[in-house]
């Protein structure tokens, strides 16, 4: 079982690829074995369920990648999708699953967009 929950904010600068990383450990700081789960986070712009949802990574997209015996899950927003965000701020949770079906939520917080100037497709 895992047993984690921390709060974390993270900066995205628009139109640049953008790489996060979590490494998750029990109480006693051995790493969680993560073989057999999936992951989930997604990006909203109230902490509601029913409110707009500006962006998904899982580990059905490809965007979120786990290294079962490191604990590692790796996620990641691409330039080509990072350029199209039209929000300032996000709310997102993270969320594992594990082979039996119990969602564990690991990670939340606010994602802030810093906006850039540059165009490159101009």
């Amino acid at each position: 079982m895992v047993d984690t929950m921390t709060d974390t904010n993270f900066e995205v600068k628009q139109g640049a690829d953008w790489n996060g990383k979590v490494i998750l450990k029990d109480d006693n700081g051995t790493v969680i074995n993560l073989t057999g789960y999936t992951a989930k986070m997604q990006l909203r712009l109230y902490k509601d369920k029913k409110s707009n949802l500006f962006d998904t990574l899982s580990t059905d997209n490809s965007r979120i990648t786990i290294t079962p015996t490191a604990g590692q899950l790796d996620f990641k927003i691409p330039s080509s999708v990072s350029d199209n965000y039209t929000f300032d701020k996000a709310y997102y949770d993270l969320e594992i699953t594990d082979s039996t079906g119990i969602i564990t939520r690991v990670l939340e917080g606010i994602i802030t967009i810093n906006k850039n100037v540059t165009n490159w497709w101009l």
